[in-house]
């Protein structure tokens, strides 16, 4: 309906797509395990794609519920080396926040190698940062408070985040107060 996610090898073939309930392979065929994820498909970014850290074959789909819904911010784990290298989901569904906006984004980390994951709250003013270390997914967040608070009626849960690739900046638009807000951030 909105929100969607892709990812392709280097060479830029298609690995797997997902609308944040159901991931695709690269031969548009549902994942053996890749129905029920708790994404919603209507959420302006229903899900975001990021690859593991140290590891070509595990992908990482965080996803997200619409307006502010009780599912909030989850994580599931892909794992190419299933199915006949069409790849299956492997975990499914793993809460870290709850409510969030449908606003979600990622960024590689200075340090070249891992991600961090960023989304921002429901009914407050909160960005919450999930590292993404070759370990796997911190469940442990970084809260920043700045801008607007993002709450009352359903339009201000919609719209987008995005950060620059050097994680400097960071863009978040609010559908509902008509707004972009845009953070700089100095190291």
């Amino acid at each position: 309906l909105e929100g969607c996610a892709s990812i392709s090898d280097p060479q830029g073939n298609l690995q797997f797509y997902t609308d944040g309930s159901i991931v695709w392979d690269r031969n548009h065929i549902p994942m053996p395990s890749g129905t029920g994820l708790n994404g919603n498909g209507g959420a302006t970014q229903s899900a975001i794609i990021v690859p593991a850290p140290l590891n070509l074959t595990k992908f990482y789909i965080f996803t997200v519920d619409t307006n502010g819904g009780p599912r909030g911010l989850q994580y599931s784990e892909v794992d190419m080396t299933l199915n006949g290298g069409n790849g299956d989901v492997s975990v499914k569904n793993i809460p870290l926040m709850s409510p969030v906006t449908e606003k979600l984004t990622a960024v590689r980390h200075a340090n070249g190698i891992d991600a961090w994951v960023i989304v921002h709250g429901w009914n407050n003013a909160d960005f919450y940062v999930f590292s993404l270390p070759a370990t796997g997914v911190d469940t442990i967040h970084i809260t920043t408070t700045i801008g607007s608070e993002h709450g009352g009626t359903f339009q201000n849960s919609h719209g987008a985040l995005k950060s620059s690739p050097n994680a400097q900046k960071l863009a978040c638009a609010v559908r509902g107060l008509r707004e972009c807000q845009i953070f700089e951030f100095n190291n």
